[in-house]
């Protein structure tokens, strides 16, 4: 996951009154963070460039989810809406994530 998604997710734990921050820092111990750089940058771009004006607005977070799955040749996982949105799915390999 790309370090901003990363901080994201603990930093709205974090913000919650009655969370565990521990218990989600450990959930997400699985996973690996990945820095952002030039290159994810240029390629969240790219992809937000290749869904155009008929798709989601992809934020920057999100754009960033998609390159590094783009990077990795690996499906993002997800339930976002933008992220799994029909158009979004027609340039990167989304599957739905559904609790």
């Amino acid at each position: 996951m790309p370090a901003p998604a990363h901080a994201e997710a603990l930093v709205g734990v974090g913000n919650h009154p009655t969370a565990d921050l521990d218990a989600a820092i450990e959930a997400l111990s699985w996973g690996e963070v990945y820095a952002v750089d030039e290159e994810l940058s240029l390629t969240a771009a790219r992809i937000a460039n290749e869904i155009g004006p008929q798709g989601p607005y992809l934020n920057g977070v999100d754009g960033l989810v998609a390159a590094v799955g783009r990077k990795l040749d690996a499906p993002v996982v997800s339930a976002d809406g933008d992220l799994t949105h029909e158009e979004t799915k027609r340039v990167v390999d989304v599957e739905e994530y559904r609790e």
